[in-house]
C-alpha cells in the first residue's frame, strides 16, 4: 500500500480541526452549570456576596464552591444529602 505524503496544508487543517474541537468543548464546558454539593449555588447562581469553584466533577455535574470549602465533612455530607434528596 502506497502512503500519502504529508503535506503543510495537511498539517494546517488538521491543526485547524484540532482547534475547533478543543473550542466546542471548551464553549460546552462553560454552559454546564455545576452544583456546589455544599450549599447548592450554581455558576449561574452564585453564593449572596459571590463565590468561585475550588473543584468540580464535569461527568456528575457537582463541585465545591469557595464558601463551602472548609465546610467540616460531616457538615458536607449531611448537605449534599438534603440537597440532592430534593
Amino acid at each position: 500500500m502506497m502512503r500519502k505524503q504529508v503535506t503543510a496544508e495537511d498539517i494546517v487543517a488538521a491543526a485547524a480541526v484540532r482547534e475547533a474541537g478543543e473550542l466546542r468543548v471548551q464553549a460546552a464546558l462553560e454552559e454546564m452549570d455545576f452544583m456546589c454539593v455544599g450549599c447548592g449555588c450554581t455558576k449561574l447562581r452564585a453564593c449572596p456576596g459571590g463565590c468561585s469553584w475550588v473543584a468540580y466533577d464535569e461527568a456528575s455535574g457537582t463541585g465545591i464552591c469557595s464558601r463551602c470549602v472548609d465546610m467540616p465533612m460531616e457538615q458536607l455530607i449531611e448537605q449534599a444529602r438534603r440537597i440532592f434528596s430534593a
